[in-house]
């Protein structure tokens, strides 16, 4: 934040005598809200290399994203007797400053209802004969003088007169019990969201922008009317744009120079997809030269390697709960679409790096092959169809985690084009066809079977 700390640093200045126990409640909820607080009588800014203690105050204060004033009946300690100024008054006018000059701190300032009241009722001579007299509480004559000061009073009175601008940063709350300060900063300091689950997706989006960036590649220049249509169809499909709409979309991405990210992987779909592989037939995947090309690219540079998955965070999130909120109703917690996602993206990911480790054994030895192949200009080249399979379900598995990637880094980036951090469609993830998929589902226990398994008397049993 202001000295490039991850979390609000926050400078709570007040007297002590009057705020002793208010104090510790307010720094443990700024705690708890994600912030980092100092306070003068603490040891937090000892630390600091200047001088003295004052210097080491001063200069946290200057350091700190915000600061804290409570005002109550006492004046406190000096910082300078002759001067007849007290320590929280100059953690005050530094702190000012330091706004004014640099932005930060920003000021929060706060005052007990009770001391306003008393304050007024003297200053106007309302109320006793006795009240009138003499002051409503020992300090009351340099509280009064430091609220004016806080509230630039001065400044306020030539702005009203057009003779100068209005005062920054002189509101100045009233309160009078805990609540009223703590709703008052959950507002001053953005503290509606939840700062530790904020940190936490923030870390999440990091890792997801470090992975994406393994799967893309930069597309530059004029893409070709065939290469445009391949793209256009793939991201748009017939049911959702018009003949004519794509006819423009394609005259569109062929006129002008694109500098883009696209997903690698994506050459390998003509393939893929137009050579499906039967169960039954075991015969050995016929491919033309082009093919040969896109498969010997694919294995090359486009299969991303494990090492290159970054997920820490979101693993961190799932195993601590971080990602599950508390539903009042049962009095526990729960998961969400944000959970559910995160849980799958993670399975997905598993399942991509166990079948590129099928595809990794021999994989050099077949790029050498494709390579030579393609080089040659070979027609045909015979693939065999178990590598196929380990080939064909490695790329479809690298389709979907893809899509999840996206679908997750689109919602956490908050895109009005993804509300939903699961992606809109996923592609089925057997090169085997669906009766495969079918099958292997039904043999696969899922969350609720689980649940519903528990239930059963002595299911340990089973």
């Amino acid at each position: 934040m202001a000295d490039g700390n991850s979390r609000p640093m926050v400078f709570l200045s007040s007297t002590i005598r009057d705020f002793s126990d208010l104090r510790g409640a307010v720094r443990f909820w700024l705690e708890e809200a994600g912030c980092e607080v100092w306070l003068s009588d603490y040891t937090d800014v000892d630390k600091l290399p200047v001088p003295n203690s004052f210097a080491a105050c001063f200069e946290a204060i200057r350091r700190s994203d915000f600061y804290i004033l409570l005002i109550g009946q006492n004046r406190g300690s000096w910082y300078s007797e002759p001067d007849q100024i007290s320590v929280t008054e100059q953690e005050y006018r530094v702190a000012y400053d330091a706004f004014r000059a640099q932005g930060h701190p920003v000021p929060l300032m706060f005052v007990r209802t009770s001391v306003m009241d008393l304050l007024a009722g003297w200053r106007t001579g309302s109320g006793s004969k006795r009240l009138r007299r003499r002051p409503p509480f020992p300090d009351a004559a340099f509280v009064a003088r430091f609220v004016a000061e806080v509230k630039r009073e001065p400044e306020m009175r030539a702005a009203v007169a057009r003779v100068g601008d209005p005062p920054q940063g002189n509101w100045l709350y009233r309160f009078a019990e805990y609540r009223h300060i703590i709703d008052a900063l959950r507002i001053g300091l953005n503290l509606r969201v939840d700062l530790p689950r904020e940190r936490l997706l923030s870390g999440i989006q990091l890792d997801l922008e470090q992975t994406l960036t393994a799967f893309m590649r930069k597309w530059q220049g004029k893409p070709s009317r065939e290469r445009a249509a391949k793209i256009i169809d793939s991201e748009c499909p017939g049911e959702q744009v018009s003949r004519e709409r794509r006819q423009q979309l394609i005259d569109a991405a062929t006129t002008h120079e694109v500098d883009l990210p696209l997903p690698g992987h994506r050459n390998l779909k003509d393939l893929v997809e137009g050579t499906p592989l039967n169960a039954n037939d075991h015969s050995p995947v016929r491919l033309n030269l082009g093919q040969i090309h896109d498969l010997a690219v694919y294995l090359f540079s486009e299969m991303v390697a494990p090492d290159r998955i970054r997920l820490d965070a979101l693993r961190r999130a799932v195993e601590t709960g971080g990602l599950l909120v508390f539903d009042p109703v049962v009095r526990s917690l729960r998961d969400t679409e944000l959970s559910r996602a995160a849980i799958e993206l993670l399975a997905e990911a598993e399942g991509y790096i166990v079948r590129f480790r099928t595809v990794e054994p021999g994989r050099h030895e077949l790029i050498a092959e494709l390579f030579a192949a393609h080089k040659a200009h070979r027609e045909t080249f015979s693939l065999d169809w178990n590598r196929a399979v380990f080939i064909w379900g490695a790329y479809l598995s690298q389709v979907n985690l893809f899509r999840r990637l996206t679908s997750l880094y689109a919602y956490l980036a908050r895109s009005k084009s993804n509300p939903l951090p699961d992606p809109h469609a996923m592609v089925l993830d057997t090169p085997l066809g669906p009766e495969v998929k079918e099958e292997i589902r039904r043999e696969t226990a899922d969350v609720e079977s689980i649940r519903e398994w528990v239930k059963t008397p002595g299911f340990w049993n089973l």
